[in-house]
């Protein structure tokens, strides 16, 4: 769930005085329902970014969000109870409050789950690793599908193999996926991009500059990163007009 949803999230349950926190004054309400959904916002991130990267429901949007929830609301469920009896000197719920509780943040999950899912499904555009037509758009939905879901549809900067992670540069982020730089290269194939050295692949839109020296060359990407040009890439990223030698 993103930070801003979550917000207008606390918003209203703090005025509705939700989950029995109606008697406290406002602003205490507030700040409650406040760390509660943006402690929620940040373990969706962290839920959102480990199922893509897992990518076992990739294909299927409605079981992926419906796993993402309940993994939020497993640990969130804890920060209620927890919250609700330092704030409100409430005891602890039994056995069947918690459930109670569990089902309840369970259902706001799934909501802003739902909510997050549809914000974060802007229209593709053109540009570096984004789909352009029917070909490219077949090549590389699998691979999309493994990127969390803010950045399934944003332009595909750079590759970096990191150990057994390869971290995804985007427009508007990055992510980490458990995936081999070779099988993701294979997966774009109908990108406009190169290889550039073993633990690099490169977007050709995304260049903004090269630079050659002391028998280096590095290219200068639209996101501040700089990814290098290895000497058995160099002739070929120079041939294709990348750079000159």
């Amino acid at each position: 769930m993103s930070f801003i949803v979550a917000g207008i999230a606390a918003v209203f349950m703090a005025v509705t005085g939700t989950l029995g926190t109606g008697d406290a004054p406002l602003i205490t309400r507030l700040v409650f329902w406040v760390i509660v959904m943006e402690a929620g916002a940040l373990i969706a991130m962290a839920v959102e970014t480990a199922v893509a990267a897992w990518g076992k429901f990739s294909e299927k949007p409605v079981f992926e969000g419906a796993l993402v929830a309940v993994m939020i609301a497993l640990p969130l469920t804890l920060i209620v109870i927890s919250m609700r009896s330092l704030s409100f000197d409430l005891t602890l719920p039994s056995g069947s409050g918690i459930i109670f509780l569990f089902g309840y943040v369970l259902f706001v999950s799934l909501i802003m789950t739902a909510l997050s899912y549809g914000l974060k499904r802007p229209e593709p555009k053109p540009g570096a690793g984004a789909a352009t037509g029917p070909d490219e758009a077949r090549t590389d939905e699998r691979f999309r599908a493994r990127l969390p879901i803010h950045l399934r549809s944003a332009a595909i900067i750079a590759l970096q193999s990191e150990d057994h992670y390869l971290r995804v540069h985007c427009e508007g982020g990055d992510a980490l996926l458990l995936m081999r730089l070779s099988d993701a290269i294979s997966e774009l194939s109908g990108a406009d991009g190169a290889q550039t050295h073993r633990s690099w692949w490169v977007a050709r839109s995304a260049v903004i500059s090269a630079e050659r020296g002391e028998g280096k060359a590095v290219l200068k990407l639209s996101n501040g990163v700089e990814a290098p040009v290895s000497r058995s890439f160099l002739k070929p990223i120079s041939a294709a007009g990348w750079l000159r030698l």
